[in-house]
């Protein structure tokens, strides 16, 4: 079963982020936001690393974060070929702000040098000064877990893939506004300019996934909806009802459940089969 996020922290604790030792980068390395010219290159990184780091088959995903405005992608640079690129988020809502880190990749060619580290580093950079700590948030597959896990980075439970049954495991650390200032510190001290640009807010897609949505949801949302409202009425026959006919608005509930979970899991299967389409990948078996 899924943990609600809100009683994470109880459970997994309140690991905070920190900066390890960095060694010197590379001669020549630059940092800037990744451009549609370099589409190509950071594909071919993403291949390079898909064996051991991504799920089967994820490059579609990948793609899209390419296109989806409310992600920030950055690149590393050598003589102004991307050698690394990696992705982040943000949301403030009521308060409680949460940066999502995706798709953070160095080329084969270049890993163990510091890159992965500065690209990291940068990201968190680019998110608004903290008033309260942020919630780093980060999927990554184990073989990663031991160099995010020197970042303060703690298992937080599993998160939604955007693929049905596909869950991965997550990671979390609390940064602060110390750790944010520290993490400045450390890219100026690294030699890299850091670009004047912020982080997106993240909100429901609403531009790169307008069309995708329109394909995966035309015939869904109406389904959700009935699956709510079983939900409701057998709340409202259990709190109304007297026994022993009660009993009755828990199948009502259990069925709204039911219906919700798989309208659900049809609503992702139709996105990634819309995102396939328009990336011209052929469909999963």
């Amino acid at each position: 079963m899924q943990i609600p996020v809100a009683a994470r922290p109880l459970i997994y604790g309140r690991s905070r982020f920190r900066l390890p030792p960095q060694h010197p980068l590379p001669t020549g390395v630059a940092l800037r936001p990744f451009e549609s010219r370099d589409r190509a290159i950071c594909l071919a990184i993403y291949k390079d690393n898909e064996h051991d780091r991504f799920p089967t088959d994820f490059i579609v995903f990948f793609e899209f974060c390419l296109d989806c405005e409310d992600f920030l992608k950055l690149v590393l640079r050598i003589n102004d070929v991307p050698v690394a690129i990696a992705a982040v988020s943000y949301r403030n809502r009521l308060g409680s702000a949460n940066a999502w880190l995706a798709f953070g990749m160095v080329s084969p060619a270049y890993q163990g040098k510091g890159l992965g580290s500065a690209l990291l580093i940068a990201r968190l950079c680019l998110l608004p000064k903290p008033i309260y700590s942020v919630r780093l948030f980060m999927t990554n597959v184990g073989a990663s877990q031991a160099f995010y896990a020197r970042f303060g980075f703690a298992p937080y439970g599993t998160s939604p893939s955007g693929r049905p049954g596909l869950m991965l495991a997550c990671n979390s650390a609390l940064l602060g506004v110390c750790e944010w200032q520290a993490c400045r510190e450390r890219v100026a001290g690294l030699g890299l300019t850091l670009p004047t640009i912020e982080v997106p807010q993240l909100h429901r897609s609403k531009n790169v996934l307008s069309s995708t949505r329109r394909l995966a949801t035309a015939n869904v949302t109406s389904r959700l909806q009935i699956a709510v409202l079983v939900e409701l009425f057998g709340l409202i026959v259990l709190l109304v009802v007297d026994r022993p006919y009660n009993w009755l608005g828990a199948l009502f509930v259990l069925w709204g459940g039911f219906l919700y979970r798989r309208e659900r899991k049809r609503q992702q299967m139709r996105a990634e089969a819309a995102l396939r389409k328009r990336y011209g990948y052929s469909h999963t078996a």
